[in-house]
């Protein structure tokens, strides 16, 4: 994975986060911009750099909202790590998986933050993390187009097997 372009991507996502999500919001609920890049790089990057990667992105949100620091991190780690684990059975460029890969981190950043929100108040509404969820999955087959066509930009390299180590 390179890390310029990656570093970029992250800073585009954050500011679209950050300058957009509150004027495209729908019942009080904006899309997670920045789910589909962490996907994204669940899916393509190899195991170690995705996990760093998505970690990193997650420290850097953290830096610009409001939630307690390591939230978002943790929430990133999480998503990458079940993304990840998905890797054998799914078809990575289909637009109805990118909305499942959507819908299932969205549900795991929703129970982080209602966790979190026990813990540390206010607590986000019920209501609105669902919008914010179904808002996102929907977003992500669009968001995540033109990273499939320009992911050779990021020098994303195969996994390789080991074979005959357990």
């Amino acid at each position: 994975m390179r890390f310029i372009p990656t570093l970029i991507l992250a800073y585009l996502a954050l500011g679209l986060q950050s300058g957009l999500a509150q004027h495209i919001q729908i019942r009080d609920a904006s899309p997670n911009l920045v789910l589909p890049v962490v996907i994204f790089i669940a899916l393509y990057a190899s195991r170690d750099s995705a996990l760093l990667g998505t970690y990193l992105i997650g420290l850097m949100q953290d830096m610009l909202s409001m939630v307690p620091l390591g939230v978002n991190p943790l929430m990133y780690a999480a998503i990458t790590a079940a993304v990840r684990m998905t890797q054998p059975a799914i078809h990575r460029e289909h637009w109805l998986t990118h909305i499942l890969l959507g819908l299932a981190g969205g549900v795991l950043q929703g129970v982080i933050l209602s966790i979190v929100g026990l813990r540390m108040p206010p607590r986000p509404p019920v209501e609105m993390l669902l919008v914010s969820t179904l808002y996102t999955a929907a977003l992500c087959p669009i968001l995540l187009r033109p990273l499939l066509a320009s992911r050779r930009i990021f020098g994303f390299q195969p996994e390789r097997k080991m074979l005959g180590r357990v």
